[in-house]
């Protein structure tokens, strides 16, 4: 009898382990959406494997998430540079690689909102999505992607070093080909080099 009561007891604990591990697993796929800081910032530097991001004009500084909820990453502000990294340990083996191709799947979207219009220095690092910087002035920075397109609609740097070795880059709506270079040694450059993808970038002058 004794023995019956230990195995049941052991059963139900082995069970309550699954139960809490289902449980956590089912908050880690959970999509949420997320307002990371609030803080000020006038440059962005960006270290991401797998994401969309999007830099854009608000009404305020604010940093939102949309995403799987394990896939949420580190952000900070040090010296009005807004860092945004993923954290320690998650990277593409998560999967995440694999979700931009599948149809209902959820790519994480890191979406920079500020109230100027000037951004000071953009740096973003990012192996596959979108990135888009739309309503403000960039006016030096370096963007490094592997897969995606890549679109700045107001650059205000004195010179450019943009390439893309599958794609096109389109300068004030005309196509220069597979790359691009215009006074790449002056003291405020726009980078971009993209290994798959298009580069849109437009500037006055």
């Amino acid at each position: 009898m004794k023995m019956l009561i230990l195995a049941i007891v052991i059963m139900l604990v082995i069970l309550g382990i699954l139960k809490v591990q289902d449980m956590n697993k089912a908050s880690s796929e959970q999509v949420v959406q997320k307002v990371l800081t609030n803080r000020k910032f006038n440059q962005v530097k960006v270290d991401t494997s797998n994401a969309n991001i999007k830099v854009k004009q608000g009404n305020h500084y604010r940093i939102l998430f949309e995403g799987r909820h394990k896939l949420l990453p580190k952000v900070e502000v040090k010296n009005k540079q807004l860092i945004v990294e993923d954290k320690d340990g998650i990277k593409v083996v998560n999967g995440n690689l694999f979700d931009l191709f599948k149809k209902h799947s959820v790519v994480p979207q890191i979406t920079i909102e500020l109230p100027d219009e000037k951004l000071k220095n953009i740096e973003i690092d990012d192996s596959n999505g979108s990135v888009t910087v739309q309503g403000v002035a960039v006016s030096q920075g370096e963007i490094d992607l592997s897969n995606g397109n890549i679109m700045v609609d107001h650059s205000t740097a004195d010179g450019y070093n943009l390439d893309t070795s599958n794609g096109h880059v389109e300068i004030n709506g005309s196509n220069k080909g597979d790359s691009y270079s215009k006074n790449d040694k002056a003291r405020r450059v726009l980078s971009i080099d993209n290994s798959n993808g298009d580069i849109t970038v437009s500037y006055g002058g």
